[in-house]
């Protein structure tokens, strides 16, 4: 008789709820070992015989079905999801340290795997859960901190500066404690967290998520240290390599020469494991550090995305665009990633359509314009591409507005009117196939002058570097026969820790130029 059906033979009330949470906690070792059909289709029946149980769980016993839920992808619908939350509302200030970090992090792996169960996400709920980590930061584990870290990340739930330090504190204080997963989704969670609250329209626009959930450059290579020596101990893997690799990329964190060497050769030793959105992951990574990550990585990569099919916009436009800022795609590449996207183009939403025009205008660049453009998704990718370029910008910042005013004060050298200085410009590239909007720009002498803020820099590399996607950018400007002029943030900053005074920027920004 299989374990459902055991179960299921007797009423409701008389199985106790540490024997749920114990046949619960058995159904997850099959998916870790990659179980069969059955298994999975046997886990589907306990969960739904859990799910009409829940009222009478404990909140040990709720912990364990969100463990199984989430390891069975698709095992638990939207009602089933509703009423565990129900069941566990009461229940919250029962849960222990290790309880609501587990509940957070499988209650956000369930949101990001399954977009119509994140609708169901009870917010305030999952608010609380954060709220009870929080209060017990001081009593949970190093993998505690970071399961309830990144569970939140996933739900994109808001979080204080000052409680991200709190769990990031008592992560940091015991690395060495921590799994290999746990260390990786420390990366991840600064990394979801910022470019959630980045699209958040309700942000306080004093508060900077780039600063306020970045861990910081010691925190960043201690992780990667520990990595390095789990390396070395044959503890991570190829998805954990990928990862922490995409992870570094996005917060512009270039790794020591030696941990980006170990990162990279975890990918290349098994470099048959290599799925595809961890492929995306890793050349995503590599393009935003400007690192050239070698032919056999960039092989590797290709042929995962390209293996899995059009399945899987999201990596193959990511990859598309990777291979194309590294100047790594050649025609084959080219043709085979494009015909994935058309094979799809229904499918793809407008960061996807955005993603694979800007990886069109640079291998375009590359290969002199001839290159595989199928009609249907160009025609799509240009109208994404044209809303993103035309879309109502921020207001301009001070520095963006003095160099404006330096530039308008120095039109005269170039032979033009202030009145032909332009801001906030499409510059046309690649014969009219899309455009790059600049900050600054004089169109009758083909000059671009870029304000250019700390997020075009690495933040640990002195002297600046930029990365990988401004490089790109001013490669093309530069392939349209436009002039470009850079202004680091670090020349406002510095003038205006001289004198704020709006005239003092100026002439300092005129003199700079």
């Amino acid at each position: 008789m299989s374990l459902a059906a055991l179960l299921a033979s007797y009423p409701p009330d008389a199985i106790r709820t540490p024997v749920w949470s114990d046949a619960l906690d058995r159904m997850r070792p099959l998916s870790e070992s990659r179980g069969t059909e059955r298994d999975v289709e046997a886990a589907g029946k306990v969960l739904q015989l859990a799910a009409q149980r829940l009222v009478r769980f404990d909140a040990w016993a709720l912990c364990a079905f969100i463990r199984c839920a989430a390891a069975f992808k698709g095992a638990i619908s939207q009602a089933s999801l509703a009423a565990w939350q129900r069941a566990l509302e009461p229940l919250v200030q029962d849960l222990n340290p290790q309880g609501v970090s587990n509940v957070l992090l499988m209650l956000g792996t369930l949101a990001d795997a399954d977009s119509e169960l994140a609708k169901a996400v009870d917010v305030e709920l999952a608010a609380r859960l954060l709220g009870r980590a929080v209060g017990l930061a001081s009593s949970l584990q190093a993998q505690g901190s970071a399961n309830a870290l990144y569970g939140a990340a996933l739900l994109r739930l808001q979080i204080d500066g000052g409680h991200f330090a709190a769990l990031l504190s008592t992560a940091h204080g015991a690395l060495r404690d921590m799994s290999p997963q746990g260390l990786t989704q420390l990366l991840l969670a600064s990394q979801k967290l910022i470019d959630a609250a980045k699209h958040q329209e309700a942000l306080q626009p004093e508060l900077d998520p780039e600063r306020m959930y970045y861990p910081g450059n010691e925190v960043m290579h201690s992780v990667l240290e520990h990595a390095i020596y789990l390396q070395r101990q044959q503890q991570l893997d190829t998805q954990l390599a990928c990862q922490s690799l995409g992870a570094c990329g996005a917060l512009r964190y270039l790794p020591a020469e030696t941990q980006l060497m170990q990162l990279l050769a975890a990918i290349r030793d098994k470099g048959h494991e290599v799925r595809g959105h961890e492929a995306s992951a890793a050349l995503m990574g590599c393009a935003k550090l400007g690192v050239q990550p070698g032919a056999d990585i960039l092989s590797t990569c290709w042929h995962a995305v390209v293996r899995e099919g059009a399945c899987n916009g999201r990596a193959v436009s990511n990859v598309a665009w990777a291979l194309t800022v590294l100047e790594a795609c050649d025609a084959e590449m080219w043709e085979q990633l494009t015909a994935l996207l058309a094979a799809n183009v229904s499918e793809l939403n407008s960061v996807q359509l955005h993603q694979w025009h800007w990886a069109l205008l640079l291998v375009a660049q590359q290969h002199g314009g001839t290159v595989a453009r199928p009609p249907e998704l160009f025609q799509r990718s240009l109208a994404a591409h044209q809303a993103d370029i035309l879309q109502t910008s921020q207001p301009l910042s001070h520095f963006h507005s003095a160099l404006a005013e330096a530039v308008r004060g120095l039109a005269g050298d170039f032979g033009v009117g202030r009145d032909k200085v332009e801001v906030e410009y499409a510059v046309p590239v690649c014969a009219q196939m899309g455009w790059v909007r600049v900050d600054i720009a004089i169109p009758s002498r083909r000059l671009v002058v870029e304000a250019d803020g700390p997020h075009h820099y690495l933040r640990n590399v002195d002297p600046l570097q930029e990365t990988g996607d401004t490089l790109a950018r001013n490669r093309l400007l530069r392939g349209a026969g436009w002039d470009v002029v850079t202004v680091p943030h670090t020349v406002f900053d510095h003038l205006i820790g001289q004198d704020p005074s709006h005239e003092h920027l100026v002439a300092g920004l005129r003199e700079y130029l």
